[in-house]
C-alpha cells in the first residue's frame, strides 16, 4: 500500500489488489480508499482489464464506499469501449494475474468472463447506483455468451443486480 501511495508507482492491478485485501478484512480507510479510487481514475483508461475494473468497484461496494466520481468514470470506459468475449482473443489468457492486456482482444477491446460482468453489475447495484448505461451495455454482452460458460455464483449475482436495479 505504501508503493500506491505515489501514483507513478501503482499500477491499475495493484490498486484493485489492495483495495479488494482491505474490503475482505472489512477495513475501511477513507483516506486510503480516497487515494486509491483518484490514482485509479488517473491510470490510462488502455492500463486496466475488466478484472481490475471489477475488483475495484466490488472492493468499494463491500466496504459501502459510494465514491460517485469512481463509478462513473468506469461506466463511461466500459460504455464507451468495444467488448469481446476470451473466444475472440488471440492473447495467451492462461495467467491473467500478470498483465492485463491479456484481459484485451487484438482490436483493443475489454475481454469479459462471466465473473468480472457480475462483480461489476453487482458493485453498482450493492450501492444502489441505477446507472442505465452500464446496465444495458451488459445486457449485450451478456446475451452474446453462451449458457455453458456461466458459473451458478455469477448467473445469481448478474440477476440479482438486474432485479435490484429494476433493470430486468
Amino acid at each position: 500500500a505504501v508503493l500506491c501511495l505515489q501514483s507513478d508507482k501503482c499500477d491499475s492491478q495493484a490498486v484493485a489488489n489492495i483495495l479488494n485485501g482491505y474490503s475482505r478484512l472489512e477495513m475501511f480507510d477513507e483516506e486510503l480508499f480516497t487515494h486509491l479510487n483518484r490514482i485509479a481514475t488517473e491510470i490510462p483508461s488502455s492500463k486496466f482489464s475488466s478484472q481490475a475494473i471489477a475488483n475495484i468497484l466490488n472492493a468499494n461496494a463491500k466496504v459501502g464506499n459510494k465514491d460517485t466520481k469512481l463509478f462513473l468514470h468506469f461506466s463511461r470506459f466500459i460504455t464507451s469501449v468495444g467488448h469481446a468475449t476470451r473466444d475472440e482473443t488471440i492473447l495467451d489468457d492462461s495467467d491473467v494475474d500478470e498483465d492485463p492486456q491479456e484481459f484485451r482482444s487484438a482490436a483493443g477491446k475489454l475481454v469479459y468472463d462471466t465473473q468480472a460482468i457480475a462483480n461489476i453489475l453487482n458493485a453498482f447495484s450493492k450501492l444502489e447506483m441505477k446507472e442505465a448505461n452500464i446496465f444495458k451495455h451488459f445486457e449485450e454482452v451478456i446475451l452474446s455468451i453462451p449458457d455453458n460458460k456461466w458459473e451458478a455464483q455469477a448467473l445469481a449475482l448478474v440477476l440479482n443486480a438486474y432485479a435490484k436495479t429494476d433493470f430486468g
